[in-house]
């Protein structure tokens, strides 16, 4: 189970468009701002959002916030094997919102918009 740490709550009392998270080294601001977004895409039901996570390399991605996301929405019970495009690394939640992962070293998703 989670609990709200104190990286949750100072996440969950940020408003502003772009956000900054600061803390140092297991502090928790990873799985505290997946857990934030994760409730947002499940609970979401206005037009559906696009939640793109984003790190320097894949290898990078993949070894961190990927591992936690899965792990978050495996022990939850949340993750459904069919919503979750491998080949793409995007999770499709059941009220369509998605989240996406990708690196800056993939030079096409930086440079333009991503589309549905």
């Amino acid at each position: 189970m989670y609990t709200a740490t104190t990286a949750t709550q100072k996440v969950l009392r940020l408003n502003k468009r772009i956000r900054a998270v600061q803390g140092g080294t297991s502090a928790s601001k990873t799985v505290s701002i997946l857990l934030v977004l994760i409730d947002l895409a499940q609970t979401k039901a206005e037009a559906p959002l696009l939640i793109s996570i984003v790190s320097e390399s894949f290898p990078h991605l993949r070894r961190g916030v990927m591992r936690d996301f899965l792990l978050i929405m495996q022990t939850q019970g949340y993750f459904i094997d069919a919503r979750w495009d491998k080949t793409n690394s995007i999770y499709t939640f059941e009220t369509g919102n998605q989240i996406e992962f990708f690196s800056v070293d993939q030079s096409e998703k930086v440079r333009g918009a991503h589309t549905r």
